[in-house]
C-alpha cells in the first residue's frame, strides 16, 4: 500500500506543477510582455494650436490685426465761428453709431470782418508816400492806420465776408500793389466738435471734407470716453 500512496502523491505533485507552469501560464506571461503601439508624444488640440501659432508668429500677428480693426479715436475739431456750423460737422460724425459726439463753446477771438490792407510800412513817411500812390491809381476808400498793431498800414476796405475781401485784394494786386487780408476780431465764443469712440471710416471721411478756415482736426487713438454737449 505504501507504494500506491507514493505514486498518488507523485501524480498530485506533477499535476500541480503542470497547472502552475504549463501552457496557460505561458500565455499569461506572453500577454504581459505584449508591446503597446508607440503613438509618440500626445498633445490635446487645445495645447497644439497655441504652440504652433507661437512657432509661426501667428500668435502675435492675429491680435495686432484685430486691434487695428477695433481702433477708435477721440479728439476735437474746430474752432467754428458759430454753433450752427459746428452742428453740421457734429451730425456727420454722429453717423457712427458707436461714437459719442458733442459741441463745446470756449472763449476766444471771433472774426467780425476782414480788412483789405497794404502791410505796415517802415515808418510814417513811407506810409504817406504809399497813400499818395494809391490815390493816383484811382483808389478812394483809404485809411492810414497810425496807431496800434497795424500802425503804418493802409486800409482799402473792411468786408463782412472773406470772399469779397479776397476778391478786392486780387484787384489791388493786379494794379501792382501788395495787399493782404487781415481778420478784424473781438472777444467772443467759439465752438468745437468733440468726439470719442470714433471709427476709422468716419475719421477718414472727415479728413477728406473741406474744413472752414482756422478749423483743424486733433485726434489720437484712445479708450472710449464721453463727449460733452
Amino acid at each position: 500500500m505504501r507504494w500506491a500512496l507514493a505514486i498518488l502523491i507523485s501524480l498530485n505533485a506533477v499535476l500541480f506543477l503542470w497547472i502552475q507552469f504549463g501552457p496557460a501560464h505561458q500565455g499569461r506571461e506572453a500577454a504581459s510582455r505584449k508591446v503597446l503601439p508607440d503613438f509618440g508624444d500626445i498633445r490635446l488640440l487645445e495645447e497644439t494650436a497655441p504652440a504652433e501659432a507661437a512657432e509661426t508668429g501667428e500668435a502675435e500677428a492675429l491680435p495686432a490685426a484685430a486691434a487695428t480693426a477695433r481702433a477708435r479715436y477721440c479728439g476735437e475739431l474746430g474752432p467754428f465761428p458759430s454753433r450752427n456750423m459746428a452742428e453740421g460737422f457734429r451730425r456727420k460724425l454722429a453717423r457712427d453709431p458707436e461714437a459719442r459726439v458733442g459741441i463745446e463753446s470756449r472763449k476766444g477771438k471771433v472774426d467780425i470782418g476782414y480788412w483789405v490792407m497794404i502791410p505796415p510800412l517802415a515808418n510814417a513817411k513811407e506810409a504817406q508816400a504809399m497813400l499818395k500812390k494809391l490815390r493816383r491809381a484811382g483808389f478812394k476808400d483809404l485809411w492810414l492806420m497810425r496807431k496800434g498793431e497795424h500802425a503804418n498800414s493802409i486800409s482799402l476796405g473792411l468786408y463782412t465776408e472773406e470772399r469779397y475781401a479776397r476778391r478786392h485784394g486780387n484787384d489791388i494786386r493786379k494794379k501792382g500793389f501788395e495787399a493782404v487780408i487781415v481778420p478784424k476780431q473781438r472777444k467772443g465764443r467759439l465752438f468745437w466738435v468733440v468726439f470719442s469712440g470714433l471709427g476709422q471710416d468716419a475719421l477718414e471721411a472727415l479728413e477728406k471734407d473741406r474744413l472752414p478756415r482756422r478749423a483743424t482736426l486733433q485726434k489720437k487713438t484712445c479708450a472710449r470716453g464721453s463727449a460733452e454737449n
